[in-house]
């Protein structure tokens, strides 16, 4: 969605006027300004100013000096209840003499003063020094906890899906335009069916949610907004433009936290915020869409990461470290859609020049994990350099039976090392026998581990093309040509579903993003415990 926006200098000239120290009644030493997409706020201690943009989002408007002023009031109200002692007052400036100044007639625009919060007390920042633990979880939970339970959370008011499918539309049509460069077509597309089939799929739990489950709530719950110190926990900037926004399940809410959680690096710790809010909220099906939330809540901090990448006429210059943030929870986004976060291994198999190799390292690429190649591997063990075609002998020794089970067996050993630390893995190999991938489902199942099988599979002509093709590539791992394709087909069994586990058989063609898009939505359908189409 284009921005609107004033494109006059005088919020230039604003910017300018408040980067100075002068201006402020208490002289402070320095100060610190901080853009966002909206914002702009400048650290002056012991305060801090904020003004909001010109600018009108679509669901967020701030074009005129009213809605402003409007929104500025909003906000100091709102956030009283979580942030007792933090917002002070709404008060306007003016334009005297070519100056900026607090008094005059006709104001130039408003500013909300707060009071700053110590920097070593942030969420964020406390992540960094290793201070967050279960301990204080707990103490966070239990503040929102009573907050759900407060008036001020009550309404008559209803929660619809219409407002909640909308509000996801709308990321999907501001990111429409990182198509490309932070994001791939296959991935927004899969994240956009994802949403959709999400909603149907749990309709009747989101419906049953709406009668109990949504409340006032925070709005905007990440770990910038947290502030804990060993006395008081504040949490601020509460959502104030849009109380569609606002008024939501409970669960959407915490699932922000929870996503903000696993963006840094703790999983462990997401997953216990959503065991403890399901139990202290006696809320079971808490954890069934949590992680159909926190897809959603990854697309929300990409869209808002999205708008700041480029300069406007409200900051003058582009910001790239907001374009790795986009991706990241782009790629966070699909993580939920295809795994839940959880320890899943993704089999992508086939005959060969099925294109698996291909799509296997773009799905690790956009799951930001390890893809373990069973022919980088085969030549590794041998001793033979990656794209160095075997002489016959070599041929002999690589491909013989005892070797591929080796192979086979250090494949499983690495997924089932990296899985265990957390982290999804991609596995590409033929696995032609079906001794082979039942022994493997066993061993996994044993482990609590999942495994999402994809069988590709294409016609022999297009083999063909892709066999000729290698064949005259000059960095190429892969060994098997046309004239071992009859045998290496002969040999191979595909999967059937009399082998008690669930795969998906996708049709691999010369168009890789077709090909990547097929997968993606497969992989989704199984999570969302359809049957892949």
């Amino acid at each position: 969605m284009a921005m609107k926006s004033k494109t006059t200098p005088v919020f230039q000239d604003l910017t300018r006027a408040l980067s100075d120290p002068g201006f402020y009644p208490h002289q402070p030493s320095s100060v610190r300004v901080i853009h966002t997409h909206a914002s702009l706020v400048v650290l002056a201690r012991p305060f801090a100013y904020k003004i909001k943009k010109p600018v009108d989002f679509g669901f967020l408007n701030y074009a005129t000096l009213a809605q402003r002023k409007h929104f500025l009031e909003r906000e100091l109200m709102l956030n009283q209840a979580l942030a007792p002692g933090v917002y002070m007052e709404v008060k306007p400036v003016f334009w005297n003499e070519g100056k900026l100044t607090w008094q005059g007639t006709d104001p130039e625009d408003w500013i909300l003063v707060m009071r700053c919060l110590s920097e070593d007390g942030f969420m964020h920042r406390r992540m960094l020094r290793g201070s967050i633990g279960k301990p204080e979880m707990e103490r966070i939970l239990a503040l929102l906890h009573d907050y759900y339970g407060s008036t001020e959370s009550q309404s008559s008011q209803r929660g619809t899906l219409q407002y909640l499918r909308q509000a996801m539309r709308i990321n999907f049509r501001m990111t429409e335009s990182c198509v490309g460069d932070l994001l791939d077509r296959p991935v927004h597309q899969a994240l956009k069916r994802y949403a959709r089939r999400g909603l149907l799929q749990w309709k009747g739990i989101f419906k049953d949610r709406m009668k109990d489950r949504w409340r006032w709530c925070h709005g905007d719950l990440h770990l910038e907004h947290v502030h804990l110190t060993p006395k008081k926990i504040r949490i601020y900037d509460c959502i104030e433009f849009n109380d569609g926004l606002r008024w939501i399940d409970m669960a959407n809410d915490l699932a922000f936290l929870a996503m903000d959680l696993d963006y840094h690096g703790h999983s462990e710790l997401a997953r216990y915020l959503t065991r403890r809010a399901s139990e202290m909220l006696e809320d079971d099906t808490l954890p069934v869409v949590m992680d159909f939330y926190k897809s959603y809540r990854a697309m929300v901090r990409a869209k808002v990461a999205s708008l700041q990448v480029q300069p406007t006429a409200h900051r003058a210059e582009a910001d790239p470290e907001q374009g790795l943030r986009a991706t990241r929870y782009f790629q966070l986004a699909l993580e939920y859609a295809l795994s839940g976060k959880k320890a899943v291994v993704f089999v992508v198999m086939g005959k060969v020049a099925s294109g698996k190799s291909t799509v296997a390292a773009l799905l690790a690429c956009w799951l930001g994990c390890e893809h373990l190649n069973s022919d980088c591997i085969r030549k590794e063990m041998a001793g033979v350099p990656l794209h160095e075609r075997p002489n016959p002998a070599q041929r002999r020794r690589l491909y013989s039976k005892s070797m591929t089970r080796r192979v086979y067996q250090a494949m499983q050993q690495k997924a089932w090392a990296m899985v265990k630390d957390g982290f999804p893995v991609v596995m590409d190999a033929t696995f032609s026998d079906s001794r082979q991938r039942a022994s493997f489902q066993r061993m996994s199942t044993e482990k609590g581990i999942s495994v999402r099988w994809i069988e590709l599979h294409c016609s022999d002509v297009t083999a063909r093309a892709r066999l000729r093709k290698r064949a005259t590539a000059e960095k190429q791992v892969s060994d098997a040509g046309w004239d071992q394709y009859p045998s290496l087909n002969a040999a191979y069994v595909a999967p059937e579903s009399s082998e008690g586990f669930a795969f998906a058989r996708v049709t691999s063609t010369s168009r890789t993003d077709l090909t990547l898009q097929r997968v993606l939505n497969a992989l989704m359908e199984m999570q969302l415990g359809l049957t892949p189409k």
